[in-house]
């Protein structure tokens, strides 16, 4: 196995996208983590300044307007790694290494996509190519 990954010069393009894919999912689930981190520390400390859940609106707004630019990076960084993997998922590919930059992408891809129909077309694709490169173009490469 380990020839297989390291004979990948038929996928450079796949493994440097993939590596951008890897640092730009990296900092989109920081973002998230940071922006519930704050949406926690706000909770707990609304009630120092007088806000109660009980007064919802007030509460929910103060909130809100404290995450708003977390989660604005982090529909960033999302979009950002979204447009990797759609690069990604048009470079078919030749290799094992290349497949396993595929499979790295594909529980965000599933994940983003909320039609189930898109979801099982994005399955299939990908067995399709594991299959083309184990029973194929692998021996190519």
């Amino acid at each position: 196995m380990e020839i297989l990954l390291s004979n990948s010069r038929g996928d450079d393009r796949l493994l440097a996208l993939g590596a951008d894919f890897d640092r730009a999912f990296e900092r989109y689930l920081w973002l998230i983590s940071e922006t519930n981190r704050v949406r926690k520390e706000c909770e707990e400390r609304l009630p120092l300044f007088g806000v109660t859940p009980d007064d919802a609106t007030r509460w929910n707004r103060v909130i809100d307007n404290a995450c708003a630019a977390w989660q604005d990076n982090a529909r960033e960084a999302g979009a950002d790694a979204e447009a990797i993997s759609r690069q990604i998922a048009a470079i078919p590919a030749t290799t094992v290494a290349g497949i396993l930059v595929k499979a790295r992408c594909l529980p965000f891809d599933i994940v983003e996509r909320s039609d189930e129909d898109r979801q099982t077309e994005l399955l299939h694709a990908f067995v399709d190519e594991v299959e083309a490169v184990a029973f194929g173009r692998l021996a190519t490469c």
